[in-house]
């Protein structure tokens, strides 16, 4: 007899497992660039498409006071501003049949099971790239990418590229502690005996690292192709520049069975923040979140921090 999804399947202890193992092999969680906060979990809670983050503004400079017994200190106050984030509200359904699990001498059902944490994790960067497209795209975001390509099509990265990137936040340029590099990029820069490896938890060398910045190497990233020369998009990130966090949905994970048929099913759903911090969300989805139009779409995205107080900074090169 096979295995059922309901018998290898406890939702109460296994909905928190595969949360842990979506966070496990997300990249961008791992590399500290993606960090779940309490209160980003609250606003993945929020009953609505969009939540508004108020903030204080730095105090601005306009130049010393000098005291005077006769002239009385000129009172300023403190700006404020608000980041929105999107609420994704997204779900995932699979099958398995008991008849093919008979033929098949496999159980599809466990493999089903085991593979959702990978599935999720790779659910998630493509949000996060897909947002970052159109967070560059907004012309609030000028300022922070830099661009080498030529028409020749042999501008590669290499460490005169990133510490020019670094330099598009001023004497903010030592925050960066990650790198995100489609694999071609990775290649090139192996090529050159520039990729160092540093030990994981348990003693491999197996975390890539360039110029002391930890590698997220991701072929999701944008390749461009102008004159027929290719234009690869990386990122330079700070730790903390993405805010993550998860919500709890009515159901968030249930199985089902149609007996006659011999299919068992699993359902998963879930509520979760992935937001660039400090470029807010400013468009309306149409529908309960947004789809991937509108996340690339620059005009749904408006920088509302401060250059410096930014963690992220665009890269393109030739390769």
């Amino acid at each position: 007899m096979s295995t059922k999804i309901a018998d290898i399947i406890i939702p109460e202890v296994w909905h928190p497992y595969s949360l842990e193992q979506t966070a496990q092999l997300s990249a961008f969680v791992q590399s500290g660039v993606a960090v779940r906060t309490p209160d980003f979990d609250a606003i993945a809670n929020s009953a609505s498409k969009t939540v508004e983050m108020p903030f204080f503004k730095d105090l601005t400079f306009t130049g010393r006071q000098i005291r005077s017994d006769v002239t009385p200190l000129t009172v300023k106050k403190i700006g404020t501003s608000k980041d929105t984030a999107v609420i994704h509200r997204i779900g995932e359904a699979w099958g398995a049949n008991d008849l093919s699990a008979e033929l098949s001498g496999a159980d599809p059902a466990a493999a089903i099971a085991s593979r959702v944490g990978s599935y999720y994790s790779r659910v998630y960067q493509h949000m996060l790239l897909k947002s970052l497209d159109g967070v560059f795209s907004s012309l609030s975001m000028s300022g922070l990418q830099l661009d080498v390509t030529n028409v020749d099509g042999t501008i590669k990265m290499d460490a005169a590229v990133v510490v020019d990137a670094g330099a598009l936040l001023g004497d903010a340029r030592g925050k960066f502690a990650a790198i995100a590099l489609h694999s071609a990029v990775a290649a090139n820069l192996a090529k050159q005996n520039l990729i160092e490896y540093l030990p994981d938890s348990e003693g491999r060398p197996t975390l890539k690292t360039y110029l002391g910045y930890r590698i997220i190497e991701d072929d999701s990233l944008p390749v461009g192709n102008d004159f027929g020369k290719k234009q690869y998009v990386s990122y330079l990130f700070a730790p903390g520049a993405i805010g993550y966090g998860e919500g709890s949905p009515k159901v968030p994970v249930e199985t089902d069975r149609d007996s006659l048929q011999g299919d068992d099913f699993l359902i998963t759903r879930r509520d979760l923040v992935f937001h660039p911090r400090g470029v807010s969300y400013v468009g309306v989805p149409t529908g309960v979140s947004p789809a991937d139009v509108e996340l690339t779409n620059g005009a749904n995205w408006s920088r509302v921090w401060e250059a410096k107080n930014l963690g992220i900074v665009k890269i393109v090169t030739n390769g």
